[in-house]
């Protein structure tokens, strides 16, 4: 499990060189590579949150700060996430900034490397439902073994 402390150092890392590290490998034509550290990043972010679990910590009342850092280290991953896959699924990274309210001029390549974007209090956009359906691995398999 990631300890706090290095996934902080991880994710300081990530966001002051994910533009110029994706960047680089997409116009390498290499855009599973920048897929790849994309999605590292969103491991690393999925285990820090499934590690400090703040569902629970959000009913303790002392926690409610660190639970504002997880929930903004989660969202700032988002919209980092969101930009640099612009070009490789538009439409979902277009949801994706759109619910958490990063407008339209505040989407390009350098953006990505701006921190802080999120501001407290700034609401979220409208929701418009899933991001995108949950597939079914088990139900493709046993389809994919009667046919």
């Amino acid at each position: 499990m990631v300890k706090c402390g290095q996934f902080f150092q991880v994710y300081n890392i990530f966001l002051s060189t994910v533009s110029d590290t994706v960047g680089q490998h997409f116009d390498e034509c290499s855009v599973y590579k920048g897929i790849d550290t994309v999605m590292e990043q969103l491991r690393q972010t999925n285990a820090f949150l499934q590690h400090y679990k703040p569902w629970e910590l959000v009913k303790l009342p002392d926690e409610k700060p660190w639970v504002n850092v997880l929930l903004h280290v989660s969202m700032e991953t988002l919209r980092v996430v969101g930009i640099v896959l612009q070009p490789v699924v538009p439409s979902l990274s277009d949801r994706v900034l759109c619910r958490l309210n990063v407008q339209p001029g505040q989407r390009s390549w350098t953006d990505a490397t701006k921190s802080s974007h999120l501001e407290s209090n700034l609401p979220l956009g409208p929701d418009s439902g899933l991001l995108m359906s949950r597939i079914n691995v088990s139900a493709k398999k046993s389809a994919k073994s009667q046919s």
